[in-house]
């Protein structure tokens, strides 16, 4: 819409509104205010649209600012009467003087070289102006009359002497390089030659159409962005043209190019040679990077995919920049709701050797953005270039990728290791990285020795390596050849735990403190993992634990032992945490329970430990007794966790093989499986007894037998039994006034029945029939000695219960 108006400093001011949009886009909304206009995802951008400062601006971060014509000059390199003019053009403004005149590059500039680009059937396109001081302009004619367009908006790109390529495809080779002078000074040696406007960086995906069928030689600058672009170029024609082949030219400064070399000498003739001895053809499954001096450079120069940020497409730049992290193989993990990234550590082990440790964890907004900086060239529309300039990543983009939980596609991950294992199938997972089978990421540890693994291991082979590891357990004073056994399952399952959805947790219990439990457990972790194991203690409350628990599970710690039980151990987390593949832990410092898979091996030691209710059928014991009343002075002939860093590799090979041979003889002999732990009881536990071991699944009977829960439902069992009617229906009142009935002497009917209820529902001194009630329902059905109890229903009464025989 026209106006006739004075260009006056007031009316320019007014103008403040449509003069920013049109060169900075749509504002933050969020921050923006009525009078104030704000730009950049922190706002660091004002423009005061109204109010005393109206026609002002000012830049947070460049720490520059001023009135309307400054931003005109800011963003679109025009300053003066050019501003004015451009202002009123693109305003539709109309003065006294007419309408304003097409704007010419700044008059500070010498126009030093034109580049003209032409339609692929002729006809001038565009130009490129190299000004000096060293700058470029673009330019088009203008449709309305003779005279130039400053302004490339809506103009398609074409690649430089786009005639000549078209020609040339099928027929001659082609050459791409950077800048238009290259062009021109290969052609000058008779050549095909192109590239694209805008210099490293630009070339637009559209430029394949006319490549088709091409064979190109790539001649990169002697510079990482001269390199990135060459594979950027590769990777956009790659599966579209005949060939693609590099050239890296010798002899060339840093940033020297094409036109440095031919200015160096350079001939017709030695390019023809050195395209035919050392062009290197383009692999795009190792993307190589070529260097200075010939030869492949696989480091820095690795060329980064783009993506172009637009104000008003804010989910879609997140998209984008989320599917090219998934493409680029960047470590980043989906666990327990969060997005995580492995870290490794060496650490001191012993005798002056070093371990490597791995653990995962939660990634914060700095650390995305700096894996989107490393991997993801950002760019956003510059107004005053008109064109795509390189920029940071994006904070809010970063802070939107690592809230969209539910929604990645980054793969998910179970554990970190550093040590070869097995797959579900048996075979090695051996190859460090990302393991999709079976969702662990391996971290190589590069110290560590291992020999040959045979491919099919006989079962003497099994007997040999087993004994090695057996011959690091000769110290340990185990009560029985079931007790050996499940410290042999202990080495095997730790090193081949990847393998099993779950497995039951392995505890040592000895009478005497100083037995060697916490020792023992750190002989599996160390040929597992190369480092002792970590520990926790129980909390006072199931809740403590469980968040100190969760803490190690979350970081994917591959082994935890939780150290000096003192007394009974057992509740629903800890026996959650060992059977379920997946589970809900609180972890320490978050009020949420987040659910994640679970390939952790549980170690649990003790003196005198007793395992408790459903925890009875989900762990194997181990029982070690030295004999002597201070076993903590005894002395082994060697120290096994040193034997085992000496040569750690010989001892997860044997681990491997032991179980790997029973694989691949087909599992004879396979133990009847137990519930929950099939896989760990046809891959460890029929192993072990294959081998003439004994079965570590013995020692969960009598772990079941000393099970405080189960003692106690015996006793108040028997007692029923022994003073009441079996198959008569009691309420809680009436059982209750039997146990506290008595004589009139003080002395009670039944003591014995008094006593059981008492320990199993006691409250103050008392026995509580609401306990009792709650008791009688949690116990019902449960078969033990040979009797169960049945609850029936009673609307008017409550509940009735009857104790029946089933033998």
């Amino acid at each position: 819409m026209n106006q006739q108006v004075s260009m006056n400093s007031a009316d320019i001011a007014q103008h403040i509104r449509p003069v920013a949009l049109h060169l900075l886009g749509q504002p933050n909304d969020r921050l923006s205010e009525p009078e104030r206009l704000r730009w950049g995802t922190h706002g660091s951008l004002v423009v005061e649209v109204g109010g005393e400062k109206q026609g002002t601006w000012y830049d947070h971060e460049q720490m520059c600012g001023g009135g309307v014509l400054d931003l005109i000059q800011a963003r679109a390199g025009l300053s003066g009467r050019d501003a004015v003019d451009w202002m009123k053009r693109e305003l539709h403004i109309e003065d006294a003087t007419g309408p304003a005149p097409r704007p010419q590059p700044r008059k500070n500039f010498n126009v030093v070289a034109e580049y003209t680009y032409e339609h692929s059937e002729g006809g001038v396109a565009f130009q490129v102006l190299r000004l000096d001081p060293k700058d470029f302009r673009q330019r088009r004619p203008d449709p309305d009359g003779g005279g130039w367009v400053w302004k490339m908006k809506g103009v398609e790109l074409l690649p430089y002497r786009l005639p000549e390529v078209a020609a040339a495809v099928g027929t001659r080779a082609i050459l791409i390089v950077e800048g238009e002078k290259d062009v021109d000074n290969l052609r000058g040696l008779g050549f095909v030659a192109t590239c694209n406007p805008g210099g490293a960086g630009k070339w637009p995906d559209h430029f394949v159409k006319w490549f088709r069928g091409a064979d190109i030689l790539l001649l990169p600058d002697n510079d990482d962005a001269g390199r990135d672009h060459v594979n950027d170029v590769a990777r956009k024609l790659h599966g579209e043209v005949k060939s693609i082949k590099v050239l890296t030219l010798p002899r060339l400064p840093h940033k020297g190019d094409a036109s440095n070399w031919i200015e160096g000498g350079g001939t017709r003739d030695q390019l023809i040679e050195l395209a035919h001895s050392s062009a290197i053809e383009w692999d795009p499954a190792t993307a190589p990077q070529p260097h200075a001096g010939g030869g492949v450079d696989g480091g820095s120069g690795k060329s980064r995919p783009v993506v172009r940020l637009e104000n008003d497409k804010l989910h879609q730049n997140v998209n984008s920049t989320e599917e090219l992290l998934v493409k680029s193989g960047r470590p980043i993990f989906v666990r327990a709701g969060r997005l995580v990234r492995p870290v490794t550590e060496q650490v001191d082990a012993a005798n002056g050797k070093t371990v490597l440790i791995g653990k995962f964890r939660a990634m914060s907004n700095d650390e995305m953005a700096d894996v989107m900086a490393e991997t993801i060239r950002f760019e956003k529309f510059d107004g005053r270039s008109e064109d795509w300039e390189a920029t940071k990543p994006p904070r809010d983009v970063a802070g939107i990728l690592l809230n969209r939980e539910g929604q990645w596609g980054f793969p998910q991950v179970i554990s970190i290791i550093t040590t070869p294992t097995l797959r579900f199938d048996g075979s090695l997972l051996s190859t460090p990285g990302y393991d999709a089978a079976t969702r662990v990421y391996y971290a190589e540890d590069k110290r560590l020795q291992m020999p040959a693994i045979a491919d099919r291991p006989s079962r003497d082979d099994a007997l040999k390596a087993l004994q090695l590891i057996k011959g690091l357990l000769t110290g340990f004073p185990f009560v029985s050849d079931v007790d050996h056994a499940v410290a042999l399952s202990g080495i095997l399952t730790a090193v081949c735990r990847p393998a099993m959805p779950v497995a039951p947790l392995h505890a040592v219990r000895a009478t005497t403190a100083g037995s060697g439990k916490t020792y023992l457990v750190d002989v599996s972790s160390v040929i597992a993992s190369g480092q002792r194991c970590p520990v926790i203690t129980l909390g006072q409350t199931e809740e403590e634990t469980e968040k100190r628990l969760g803490a190690y599970l979350m970081a994917g710690v591959p082994i935890v032992s939780i150290d000096n039980v003192n007394g009974e151990m057992g509740g629903d987390m800890l026996c959650q945490a060992v059977e379920r593949p997946i589970v809900r832990v609180r972890i320490l410092g978050r009020s949420e329970a987040p659910a994640f898979e679970v390939r952790s091996t549980f170690f649990a030691t003790g003196n005198n430990l007793q395992l408790r209710g459903d925890m009875t059928r989900r762990a194997v014991v181990c029982n070690l007794d030295a004999g002597v009343e201070r076993p903590e002075l005894r002395a082994f002939d060697f120290s096994p966790v040193e034997r085992v860093l000496a040569g750690r590799g010989a001892y997860v090979a044997a681990a491997l093989t032991v179980v790997r041979a029973y694989l691949v003889a087909g599992q004879p002999g396979k133990l009847s499986p137990i519930g929950s732990y099939e896989v760990w009881s046809d891959m460890i536990r029929s192993c072990l007894v294959w081998l003439g071991e004994g079965d570590p699944v013995a020692s969960m009977e009598k772990a079941r037998e000393e099970d405080p829960y189960l003692v106690e439902i015996k006793e108040i069992f028997g007692q029923w039994r022994e003073c009441l009617q079996l198959g008569t229906k009691y309420s809680t009142k009436t059982l209750v006034s039997y146990a506290t009935d008595g004589f009139g002497d003080g002395q009670l009917r039944y003591p014995d029945l008094n006593d059981a209820l008492m320990k199993a529902v006691g409250q103050g001194g008392r026995i509580s029939s609401k306990s009792l009630g709650r008791w009688l329902v949690r116990n019902a059905g449960r078969v033990v000695s040979g009797m169960k109890i049945i609850v029936f229903p009673d609307d008017k009464n409550g509940n009735l219960y009857s104790l029946v025989n089933l033998e």
